[in-house]
């Protein structure tokens, strides 16, 4: 019976080991697939915009903004429905003397130049209808985007290139109506 002990001592040994030694198995399966995947994820990113145009890259990161970007055909032809457009190129340091000259996007309202963030906010917040802001050159309607998204119950549109990229595809400007 002496002799019996040391066997089943040795036994329960062998299970432990075993136990271990599967486990450590599981545990390095387990990290080289977590470690492979993360890899192929980086390779898929990277084939997304591999030979891609310089545009075509910035529109497949701009998917991931809660606001787009978009061009002036876009905004031609979603302005024939229900959308809120927004002069901000006042926000931009216009003067109000050059929108008289320059007009603005038809159907637009101008925000005034004494207008802030806040001011923003405000006016365009509550509409129901979809929202394009746009400024002189469109850099500044990303920022204001920014701090409208989330705020609207539309979606939210910044015209890429602005005002000047509006003109110089020749798409109709009326005058602005100052009160």
């Amino acid at each position: 019976m002496q002799q019996d002990q040391p066997e089943k001592n040795k036994e329960k040994m062998f299970r432990v080991i075993m136990v271990v030694v599967l486990a450590a198995i599981i545990i390095i399966s387990v990290t080289f697939v977590i470690i492979n995947n993360n890899q192929n994820e980086d390779e898929d990113v990277l084939e997304t915009y591999v030979d891609k145009s310089k545009e075509e890259v910035f529109s497949l990161l701009n998917k991931s903004k809660e606001y787009d970007e978009v061009n002036e055909e876009f905004v031609y032809n979603i302005s024939k429905i229900h959308l809120t457009i927004v002069d901000c190129r006042s926000l931009d340091g216009w003067c109000t003397c050059r929108f008289n000259t320059e007009g603005h996007l038809p159907g637009a309202t101008l925000l005034p130049a004494r207008s802030n963030y806040t001011s923003l906010y405000y006016n365009v917040t509550n509409d129901k209808n979809d929202i394009l802001i746009y400024t002189t050159d469109g850099k500044n309607g990303e920022r204001f985007c920014e701090n409208l998204t989330g705020n609207v119950y539309g979606k939210l549109y910044n015209l890429v290139g602005g005002f000047n990229s509006w003109k110089a595809a020749g798409y109709p400007i009326e005058p602005v109506l100052l009160s």
